[in-house]
Formats: structure tokens, sequence, C-alpha cells
């Protein structure tokens, strides 16, 4: 079983049109909104892959209603701390053409002193009462809250020996990863920002370090593949010959495919790297976030994972 904890969620709608106009209305087909928010996101696709979860955060408002009904509709049990403060609604529009991704995201409720220290307790009282093969701290944090809210989360977790997988960015990313969580999976994008730029092989050293100090990094490229940088070797995987739909959660998809294979098959490099390489690559060639697990398991069987020798 996992434990997902989602501390910005918010209700997502994706619409598909023609090329994105600044400053002008922009119309086209919209699709069913989703119970979202990338820890949400991550604890739907583990629960597609067959595992158990518990999804838990702040909620708040009929937002925050209808993206809890929403889970426990796809099997997934949810223990969320209820806010009074709304939950956000974010819209991606997709340019049918080059699935190019313009977002509306809004920053999220505001979360109060006590709500904080409720969730903490919260967050120590599920982690006590279960039996959870890692917790998945996913997506931005209230601005309301500390940058270092997900170290202090990371902390808790480690005290019942729970792997933390992180996926965030920007300060929340550098403070949390000075906690030493078990893995953490930024873009290219998210990943210049921690590294502060630089050439790809000032990226991968940096990265080579934070795996030797105990911190597994799984960098994802989009279509170009992702690379995962361990203490026994760096392994990347090959571009996958489908076709990008939705490029909208498909990051959620890969780190809901690791955790999955990590719950069932623990800590081998290779296979929760595929898993979750098969998983993003089946997200990104769906029209939602969700899949079939056909697809799934097609693309995992031709999926190829080498090993790299050097750093680039």
């Amino acid at each position: 079983m996992i434990l997902t904890v989602t501390l910005n969620p918010a209700v997502d709608f994706t619409v598909y049109g023609k090329a994105f106009k600044v400053n002008e209305t922009n119309r086209g087909r919209l699709t069913d909104p989703d119970p979202g928010g990338k820890g949400n996101n991550v604890a739907r696709i583990a629960r597609l892959l067959g595992t158990d979860v518990i999804a838990t955060g702040f909620l708040g408002g009929f937002t925050g209603d209808f993206i809890e009904s929403g889970l426990k509709n796809e099997g997934i049990k949810t223990d969320f701390l209820h806010i009074d403060s709304l939950c956000r609604i974010t819209v991606a529009y997709i340019d049918e053409a080059t699935s190019a991704e313009t977002k509306i995201v809004p920053f999220g409720p505001e979360i109060t002193g006590s709500e904080k220290e409720k969730f903490t307790g919260h967050y120590q009282s599920l982690l006590a009462g279960n039996s959870f093969s890692s917790v998945i701290l996913s997506g931005s944090v209230p601005g309301s809250l500390p940058d270092d809210y997900y170290g202090a989360l990371i902390d808790i977790a480690r005290k019942f020996g729970v792997r933390v997988i992180l996926d965030t960015s920007g300060a929340a990313l550098a403070s949390g990863m000075r906690h030493t969580p078990f893995l953490i999976k930024p873009n290219r994008e998210e990943a210049k920002e921690l590294v502060g730029g630089g050439e790809d092989s000032q990226m991968y050293r940096f990265f080579e370090d934070t795996a030797a100090k105990g911190t597994i990094v799984a960098l994802t490229l989009g279509q170009q593949g992702a690379v995962l940088f361990t203490k026994n070797g760096i392994y990347q995987t090959r571009p996958q010959a489908v076709k990008a739909v939705n490029p909208v959660g498909a990051g959620d998809a890969f780190v809901g495919g690791f955790a999955s294979a990590l719950d069932r098959f623990g800590e081998k490099d290779e296979t929760p790297f595929s898993w979750a390489a098969a998983a993003g690559t089946a997200a990104a060639a769906s029209k939602g976030l969700l899949f079939s697990t056909d697809m799934f398991y097609r693309i995992k069987e031709n999926l190829i994972v080498e090993t790299i020798k050097g750093i680039v």
C-alpha cells in the first residue's frame, strides 16, 4: 500500500482546440473534469495498476467534495483533512495539432497555522496506523506553508521506516532534498532550475552526486525518455514510437508507475523505472490521465532500459 499526499489539490479541466492565441477567446472541446493535484494523479495511476492507495492532503469546499468523490469512485481510499478554504480549479489548453500545452493554475487555498498543525498530526497517525511501502509527496506547497514543510513530512516518514518519493519544484524541492528523500523526480525545466542552469553534463554530474548521497533521481525528458541515477549505476530509456496526445499528467503517471512497481517488486532499479516510463508514455498517448492497462503492458514489453557507462 502507498500513501499519496496532495497539499494543493485541484479540479482539473482540459480543453482541446486550435493554436492558443493570447488576448483572444480560445474555444475548444472540454473533457470531463478530473479529481486532480499531482499526488491525486499519482494515486489514480497506482490504483489503475493494481496498488492499494490511501490519498491524503487538504480538501475544502464543493471542489474538494468533487475531488474526494472522484477518487473514491476509482477505488482509492481517502483520508483528507478538511479545511475552510476552497480547493482550486485548473485549466489546461491543448493544441490539437502540436500537443502544445497552455495552463492556468491558481496558487491555491490559504492554510491556517491550526490546519497545518492538525495535518502534521493527521499524517503521523496515518503512518502509525498503516503499513506503507512508500509515501509520495507531490505538487506545490500552498504559499501559506513554509517551503520546508515537505522536509518535515520526510523526517516524520523516516521515523516510521517509510520511503519518500518527492515530486515538486523550486524552493520546495531544494529544501526537501536536504532531508534525503528516497527519490526525486524533476523534469528538465525543474532540474535546470535546481542546478542553476548550465550544460546537461553539469546537471548529470549533480544528480550522480545526489544519488551517491542516498537519493535516487528520476529525470524525465518528455519525448526524449528518462534517466535514472542510482548508487548502482545510471540508466536511461529510449524514446517510444508512441504519438503524444496529452502531456498533462504524464510526469505524475511516471511517479504512479514507479510507486506501484516499488510496492509490488521492491527496490529493483530497472523494474520500477520501466514501469514508470511505460506509465508516463501511456498517459501522454491518452486523451486523459488514465489509460488502458493493455496499452501500458504493450509499451512496457517494448521498453528498453540501457545502462549509461559514463557522463555525457
